[in-house]
């Protein structure tokens, strides 16, 4: 799980969903991913094995919040964002999931209920874990709870420091910040869809201060906004906005 943004549409309460073999590629990528690769082959394989592949149209609700822990999901593709929704009625986003990332591990750990909602932002294809599942794996292998924790600890370090960097930088430095680590690590080729509106809530300012950031990173060839997205123009100079306010 990823730092939160703010999201341009509301998940939809009905969505499309299909059940597919996972590929053989599928499993190879799955493995090399930073929380599978850690695990002895054995483990690897029983997971996989125990993986389902689920196919999600774009806004397709993948659980609310509330519901009760229906397993762990692993990205392949597209991207999962988990949301709530304020009393003013405004979506915000509170974590992101790109592919080779997993979730699902607070539920799984604890047996209470999902902390926010979850919906698929674009289509988005997972490998899904059953509960039944995850517990004959952790009996099977005694080591793989302690890598649930392990999971949990990652995700929570990162909204420590999304909490963090909120306080002590400047709207622009804590926008640049939260585009450049969900998006910089592994960059996407295409426009990331984000409104301005949606930037105005990522950075907790108003739209036409986006406006005005926006503006300068365009005048610097940094980034520019059209069309309802943005693209990364020069990430280097992004990353050095956060770094040194330059």
């Amino acid at each position: 799980m990823k730092n939160g943004l703010l999201v341009a549409f509301r998940p939809k309460t009905n969505f499309e969903m299909q059940k597919n073999n996972i590929t053989q590629a599928e499993r190879s990528f799955l493995a090399t991913t930073d929380w599978l690769s850690h695990f002895a082959s054995p483990v690897i394989k029983a997971i996989l094995d125990a993986s389902i592949a689920r196919d999600y149209a774009a806004g397709a609700t993948i659980y609310k919040k509330n519901a009760k822990p229906d397993g762990i999901f692993g990205v392949i593709s597209g991207e999962i964002r988990f949301s709530e929704i304020n009393e003013a009625g405004q979506l915000f986003i509170m974590g992101i999931c790109r592919p080779g990332e997993w979730t699902g591990d607070i539920s799984s750990l604890d047996g209470g209920g999902r902390m926010s909602d979850a919906h698929a932002a674009v289509g988005t294809r997972v490998a899904y874990i059953k509960p039944v599942d995850i517990e004959t794996i952790a009996e099977r292998f005694p080591t793989f709870r302690r890598s649930l924790v392990t999971l949990f600890c990652a995700n929570a370090r990162s909204v420590f420091e999304q909490f963090s960097q909120l306080l002590m930088l400047s709207p622009e430095r804590f926008l640049a910040w939260r585009l450049y680590h969900l998006y910089g690590k592994s960059p996407v080729t295409e426009d990331i869809l984000l409104r301005q509106e949606d930037l105005a809530g990522l950075a907790g300012v108003s739209r036409q201060s986006i406006y005005l950031i926006l503006k300068n990173w365009k005048s610097q060839e940094i980034a520019e906004s059209r069309y309802g997205k943005i693209r990364i123009i020069d990430l280097n100079r992004l990353e050095k906005i956060f770094l040194s306010g330059d």
